[in-house]
């Protein structure tokens, strides 16, 4: 037991780490052309993506149309395969470039990168970025890292407090009571790490950081120190209670 503050430390540290962590999205624009977009992060699964953007002159600031101007789609998986590649058309009445992408390519939950550029006989421009395909087209990535530290802190709080309580106070006069009641306090603090081993495990996931095998990983060892040391905590649980029992029982034929 008196190693489990080492083991809290490196959950902590892991923890706030995941929270505190901002997926990447970058946009470049070269000088000639400025492409104005939606700057949204995610999509909805298996729904179809309207995209319109406009482009201006980056020195004069006024705004380009198809008459000088073409614009350009590329959008590109995970393994970095090009899925697709397409021209925008133009519409005329809204004076905005505009492509509706297909649900097809919008089928599979991960990550991928974009880019547009747009060219005329003598400038030019491109943007590019990073978005995400979700269940619900809602970002699950930007955690709020002053909540998620918050929800931390409290977990530790709470298994530390469990780990310690038993030194601390004594619960019962009966020593059998006392006995059951300071490894109970023990065991479920050890469920409550493996449970927070998980939550790392999920809040990377979910982050998207590219590091999950890692982190299953290093979960994966926790959850199973935690289990040896429940197995443990039992037999130990088990033994000295034997022992209390044989002391009662010795004590009460003394008092005969």
């Amino acid at each position: 037991m008196r190693k489990t503050p080492f083991i809290l430390f490196f959950v902590f540290v892991l923890l706030v780490g995941i929270v505190s962590a901002v997926s990447p999205f970058t946009t470049t624009s070269t000088i000639g052309l400025d492409i104005s977009y939606p700057q949204f992060e995610t999509v909805k699964k298996d729904q179809r993506f309207q995209l319109n953007i406009h482009v201006y002159n980056k020195t004069t600031g006024y705004l380009m149309t198809n008459d000088t101007t073409s614009c350009n789609l590329h959008l590109y998986n995970h393994s970095g395969d090009e899925f697709l590649e397409q021209d925008l058309f133009f519409d005329t009445n809204e004076k905005n470039f505009y492509l509706e992408i297909g649900s097809g390519n919008f089928s599979t939950v991960e990550q991928y990168v974009f880019y547009i550029d747009c060219n005329t006989s003598e400038a030019g421009g491109t943007v590019s970025g990073l978005y995400s395909v979700t269940e619900d087209g809602f970002s699950n990535s930007n955690l709020d890292s002053s909540a998620g530290i918050a929800i931390i802190i409290f977990m530790l709080a709470v298994i530390a407090g469990l780990f310690y309580l038993p030194f601390m106070t004594k619960f019962s006069e009966n020593e059998m009571l006392n006995h059951v009641l300071k490894y109970c306090s023990w065991v479920l603090a050890l469920f409550l790490l493996i449970l927070a081993s998980v939550t790392v495990g999920t809040i990377a996931d979910t982050a998207n950081l590219g590091i999950f095998s890692e982190v299953f990983r290093f979960t994966w060892v926790i959850s199973w120190g935690c289990y040896l040391l429940l197995a443990y905590t039992v037999l130990r649980f088990l033994f000295k209670g034997i022992e209390l029992m044989k002391e009662n029982s010795e004590r009460n034929r003394g008092l005969k």
